[in-house]
């Protein structure tokens, strides 16, 4: 009875922790939603977003930065909504490195100023930073951490957080 209670412990371990990694190579965007920009326009309610990456590039970064960047421009407003989350957990996060700013200062410098009108939450994974050899210090103030960015990815998709 107590090698079944173990095996049973284990089997219930392994499905809570490998149940985000193996969903979280699956295609989760749903491309039904409305289009922030538009939303924002009718001041309707926007949902809150996730930052989805595929490429892990700081140039993939920088786009979806522009993006949420166009509505502030077009719209001349900032959200009443919650900040679109970025977990940063590939070489995009390279990007955030304080040695590499002059090299990215103009991604550094918008994310820095929609992070400072709520419009992005920029996080990077902290167990990519220790397989990179980067500490918390290596990056600008306003960039947090999370413990490992594909789980906070998992938990915020069960939260109802939908890609941007």
């Amino acid at each position: 009875m107590k090698a079944f209670s173990e095996y049973f412990r284990l089997m219930l371990l392994a499905l809570i922790f490998l149940q985000p990694i193996a969903s979280f190579g699956s295609n989760l965007r749903d491309d039904s939603n409305p289009d922030f920009v538009d939303l924002v326009a009718r001041d309707e309610i926007v949902p809150d977003m996730l930052a989805n990456f595929e490429l892990h590039t700081p140039e993939e970064v920088e786009n979806v930065l522009l993006r949420a960047e166009k509505y502030v421009d077009a719209y001349n407003k900032f959200p009443q909504s919650s900040p679109i989350v970025f977990i940063l957990h590939g070489n995009e996060a390279e990007a955030f490195r304080k040695e590499n700013y002059q090299q990215y200062k103009a991604l550094v410098d918008l994310a820095a100023r929609l992070e400072a009108y709520n419009v992005v939450d920029i996080k990077v994974c902290e167990m990519w930073m220790r397989k990179n050899n980067m500490e918390a210090g290596d990056v600008p103030a306003f960039v947090d951490t999370v413990t490992y960015g594909p789980w906070e990815e998992f938990n915020l998709k069960r939260e109802g957080y939908v890609y941007f």
